[in-house]
């Protein structure tokens, strides 16, 4: 099965070659001479008023360079000619109309003048910033000659390779598309032929490379189709491997990772597959989701549940202590990934329902803290103390009456956090063992700072 081409065909947004601006000002400049059909086109352009777009210029193909130098290297033509103006500066005219844009709202108003032909323009300072080449200096005649010959040489390998630099952006953003990380030897050849094939074309166009080589580019071109072929077995060979790194985890490893070149880098040498060390620190829910039945069966074993599996609570864990109540645990996903990573792979690690009970928290739900509550009051039953919830903390209740009768504040109070609570009871609640009571009452005991309830009630009465 080949994937190397497949895409989604999109109608392209009409893109203009030219805007009347740069028109006009290559109209009025000296460069414009080398090129009489283009100067021909320019002319009915700005009597139309609009933009040059591709089909436009079907008309010229007979005339190859003024072709060429529209399709391919309009901007260095631009730069060329903007360079032979100089800007005057401001100047106090009665003229309200820009010479380029036309526009009849000009704050400013400033001359530029041609330093070769000496034709002269009076223009906006919108369009001054358009045309950073226009300067307040002498022209260098060696920088206007190697633009031209730039322009020469940009028209001479398009000839030769029509649209190439479109076609070196196609390998960009082919490399940029692929579903699944190549491995180090594919990735290495193709980042090369992107590198190369880019610097190739600049010297050639900046005269670095001899015109007679021109025809070397040929050989970036059976690089690419011989690349084509390895990366679609590649991509065949690897695209239902559970453990293949994909464009879902490549981008979140951009998105989370500190050292995100480091981590790519090393699961590229594992030919694109993320093994158990690298696994440590993925802990995207697209990766973690692939293991789900793996998990449910290494938790199952200790009557653990999954209840969810999400990016924002993590893993959620039912467990029954009790005929007609179960308690929820949590772990955030990272952590997961730290603890329990063993279990995507074949290891001989094992897990323990210690190990779970340990690695997981409390999961802050109202009706999973009140299933806490019932069974925390369950274990007080027949003791002077009682619990209740008040947000994320457990209020311990404490009743004095058969320690002072004749004590009017019988009752008493002191909070927790629910976490913190639960940390210390977890191992024997979830094991069901005989000693959860007495665990809760040295916890109990060991409280301090315990306040009358009637205070609760009197800055209750104060509120409203």
């Amino acid at each position: 099965m080949v994937y190397f081409w497949r895409c989604i065909t999109i109608k392209p947004k009409k893109r203009a070659l030219a805007s009347q601006e740069d028109i006009k000002l290559v109209s009025k400049s000296e460069c414009i001479k080398r090129y009489k059909s283009l100067y021909k086109l320019f002319k009915s352009f700005i009597s139309k008023k609009r933009p040059i777009y591709l089909e436009d210029i079907e008309i010229l193909k007979k005339d190859k360079k003024s072709y060429n130098t529209i399709k391919y290297s309009f901007k260095e033509l631009v730069e060329e000619a903007s360079a032979e103006w100089v800007n005057i500066g401001c100047v106090d005219t009665k003229k309200i109309v820009c010479d380029l844009c036309g526009s009849s709202n000009l704050k400013f108003n400033f001359k530029i003048k041609n330093q070769i032909n000496n034709n002269e323009m009076i223009i906006g300072s919108s369009c001054i910033e358009k045309f950073p080449n226009i300067n307040s200096g002498n022209l260098n005649m060696k920088e206007h000659k190697s633009r031209a010959n730039k322009i020469y040489r940009s028209n001479y390998i398009n000839e030769i390779y029509p649209n190439i630099l479109d076609k070196i952006n196609s390998w960009k953003n082919l490399y940029n598309s692929f579903p699944i990380l190549l491995n180090e030897e594919l990735n290495f050849r193709f980042t090369n032929l992107l590198k190369d094939s880019d610097i190739f074309y600049n010297d050639f166009v900046n005269g670095k490379i001899p015109q007679k080589n021109a025809h070397d580019f040929k050989n970036y071109i059976n690089e690419f189709n011989l690349l084509k072929k390895e990366v679609n077995y590649f991509l065949d060979r690897k695209k239902d491997n559970i453990y293949i790194c994909d464009r879902k985890i490549i981008n979140w490893i951009s998105q989370n990772i500190k050292d995100k070149e480091k981590l790519i880098d090393i699961i590229r040498k594992n030919d694109g597959l993320i093994d158990e060390n690298t696994s440590r620190y993925i802990y995207s829910i697209d990766f973690i989701i692939r293991f789900q039945k793996n998990i449910e069966r290494e938790f199952g074993k200790f009557n653990f549940y999954i209840e969810s599996l999400n990016k924002e609570n993590g893993i959620v864990i039912s467990y029954k202590v009790s005929r007609n109540n179960i308690i929820k645990l949590s772990i955030k996903l990272s952590d997961f990934m730290k603890k329990f990573n063993f279990i995507c792979f074949d290891s001989d690690k094992c897990i323990s329902k210690e190990k779970i009970i340990a690695e997981f928290g409390f999961y802050i739900e109202y009706d999973n803290i009140n299933n806490l509550i019932y069974e925390i009051n369950s274990n007080l039953e027949d003791t002077k103390y009682y619990v209740e919830a008040n947000g994320k903390y457990l209020r311990f209740i404490r009743n004095k009456k058969y320690e002072d009768k004749y004590n009017k504040h019988t009752e008493q109070y002191t909070e927790i956090d629910i976490n913190k609570f639960f940390d210390i009871i977890k191992n024997e609640l979830l094991n069901q063992n005989k000693n959860t009571r007495k665990i809760i009452l040295n916890k109990i005991h060991k409280f301090k700072n315990w306040i009358h309830t009637d205070f609760i009630k009197n800055a209750m009465r104060n509120k409203n």
